[in-house]
C-alpha cells in the first residue's frame, strides 16, 4: 500500500507540473490502480480503500430511493439463506407484493407522492421482516420478501396492520391495498431463487384479477 501511495503522489505531481494529465501520469495511475486492486481485492486488506470497496459494492445492490435491496442484491443474498437453510434444514418462504392503486396515487398527487409513499411502504416491510428476512424492491411498485416459512404468516399480517395505521391517518393513500403471492421453498426443491420469484409472481397477478373479477360482480 505504501507503493499506492507513493504513485498516488507521483501522479498529483505531474498534475501539479504540467497543469493537465500526461502519458507519464497515466501510466502512474494505472500502477496504483493495480496495486490496489491487488492489495484490496486479492488479498483482503484491511485499509481505507477496502472500506470505500466495500461500500461501492454495497451501493450496487441496494435500491437508492427505498433503501430495500435492490433486485441484484436480493438474489445474491437469497442465494447464500438458500444453501445456509439447506444444511439446516430450514423452509423459507416468498411473498411478492404489488400495491394495488399505486398508480392512481402517482397520476393524482405527482410522482414526489408517490416516491413518499414507495418509501413508507418500504419502511414498511422493514419494520414487518424485524431483522429477520429479506426485503427488496423488484423495480415500480413491486416488492418482495424472503423470510423462515413460519413467519410468512405473521409477516404477512403485520404489514397490512401497519397499512391499515398509515392509511387512517394519510389521506392520499386511503384507496391503496397491497397484492400478494406467497411461495414455500423446502431444502428438497430445486427451484432456484428466480423460479420462486416467478411463481409467487404468477400467484400475485392471480389473487389481483380475483379483486377485479369481484368488483365487477
Amino acid at each position: 500500500m505504501i507503493i499506492a501511495v507513493l504513485t498516488e503522489i507521483i501522479f498529483a505531481s505531474y498534475k501539479n507540473v504540467y497543469g493537465v494529465t500526461n502519458f507519464c501520469g497515466h501510466i502512474t495511475r494505472a500502477i496504483s490502480d493495480i496495486v490496489i486492486y491487488r492489495g484490496v481485492v486479492l488479498h483482503g486488506l484491511e485499509s481505507p480503500y477496502n472500506v470505500i470497496f466495500k461500500e461501492l459494492k454495497f451501493s450496487v445492490i441496494i435500491e437508492p430511493l427505498t433503501g430495500l435491496y435492490n433486485r441484484q442484491g436480493f438474489i445474491e443474498l437469497a442465494d447464500i439463506e438458500m444453501i445456509k437453510a439447506s444444511k439446516e434444514q430450514r423452509s423459507l418462504g416468498i411473498i411478492l407484493l404489488d400495491i394495488d392503486k399505486f398508480k392512481k396515487v402517482n397520476d393524482q398527487y405527482g410522482h414526489i407522492v408517490g416516491d413518499n409513499v414507495l418509501k413508507r411502504f418500504a419502511r414498511i416491510i422493514i419494520n414487518s421482516i424485524q431483522n429477520n428476512g429479506i426485503g427488496c424492491r423488484l423495480g415500480g411498485d413491486e416488492f418482495v420478501i424472503l423470510s423462515d416459512e413460519k413467519r410468512i404468516d405473521s409477516i404477512i399480517q403485520s404489514l397490512y396492520k401497519e397499512l391499515n395505521l398509515w392509511k387512517n391517518i394519510d389521506e392520499t393513500v386511503k384507496e391503496i391495498g397491497i397484492s400478494f403471492g406467497t411461495v414455500i421453498w423446502k431444502p428438497s426443491d430445486s427451484k432456484t431463487i428466480i423460479n420462486l420469484i416467478e411463481e409467487a409472481d404468477q400467484r400475485m397477478y392471480q389473487q389481483k384479477k380475483n379483486k377485479n373479477y369481484s368488483r365487477h360482480n
